[in-house]
């Protein structure tokens, strides 16, 4: 849906007294040529076919490029390729490690399994979104880089996949070669703190922790596509803020502080709702104060 909603809106306008006429799109002119037919043929145009920018994100490490590399070419070594070369044992089971239901192949391990389904679902709604399983990691990768954010919120977004096929087959391995216990939770929370913990390690200016990543990214979120130049500044990361926060329903000072501090910042946002929405909680916590220090007056 995501991606759907991208093209839609990266269509051409409409512009009464033109002339509609048909566009090869296999050729940067327009004009059908054999070479271009030839070219399209061998190569091809359709997704997966040529290596997705995103496996090559320079905020995460070589071996989960690499890895991301591998499995969009379905060349990662599962348990029956395993068997067939003499790793296992000719009686050595190769179904999948999570759900013990299939054969163990690449898309079912990575993407098709119920459990793996379950962790991306979960990863999912880290970002508040719904998915459809998509039929290969060409078109996981191809529909990811279909999504439409701003620079550094994209930096975000774009390093989620490699991060979760690294991480699902790191517990496969695990599963398979040490009898580790698979638990959908337990490796939605590891993916999350591995995307925090690369990016925050490898982007400067960015001040905020692995946990305000984790537990509070749509702040994050909203910080970095907003108002990234004056927190910069100011140097307050979201856990600062927080603390200010916390701390409106018991002193007057941190009140004040907390909604100067935040209106500078908001001033720069350029989402107008979340400057609405932050003001509205803000005026809030103000409110709650003035009257706790009325009633301790009196």
């Amino acid at each position: 849906m995501l991606r759907f909603v991208s093209v839609l809106q990266s269509g051409p306008t409409v512009s009464l007294g033109r002339v509609d006429y048909p566009r090869w799109s296999a050729n940067s002119s327009g004009v059908f040529s054999v070479s271009s037919l030839y070219n399209s043929a061998t190569v091809g145009l359709c997704s997966g076919s040529r290596p997705s920018k995103l496996l090559w994100n320079n905020g995460l490490p070589p071996k989960v490029q690499f890895f991301g590399w591998l499995a969009w070419k379905h060349r990662i070594k599962v348990s029956v390729f395993l068997r067939r070369i003499g790793v296992f044992a000719g009686g050595a089971s190769s179904l999948c490690c999570f759900c013990k239901t299939e054969e163990e192949s690449v898309l079912h391990v990575l993407l098709h399994c119920s459990f793996v389904w379950e962790v991306w679902s979960s990863v999912l709604a880290w970002w508040g979104l719904k998915w459809v399983i998509p039929g290969s990691v060409a078109n996981l990768l191809s529909w990811w880089e279909g999504g439409t954010f701003l620079k550094h919120e994209k930096k975000i977004w774009r390093s989620v996949p490699l991060v979760a096929l690294w991480s699902i087959w790191k517990l496969r391995n695990e599963c398979t070669f040490n009898g580790a216990i698979a638990d959908v939770g337990d490796l939605s929370e590891l993916i999350k703190a591995r995307v925090a913990i690369w990016l925050v390690s490898s982007s400067k200016g960015w001040n905020y922790s692995v946990s305000d990543f984790i537990y509070n990214l749509n702040q994050v979120r909203a910080c970095i596509g907003g108002v990234e130049l004056s927190a910069s500044i100011w140097g307050l990361p979201c856990s600062v803020c927080t603390g200010l926060v916390r701390s409106v329903g018991f002193c007057r000072t941190g009140a004040l502080l907390c909604f100067s501090v935040c209106f500078l910042l908001l001033c720069r946002c350029r989402d107008a709702g979340v400057m609405l929405r932050d003001m509205g909680l803000l005026l809030v916590c103000w409110l709650q104060t003035e009257v706790a220090v009325a009633v301790w007056s009196s």
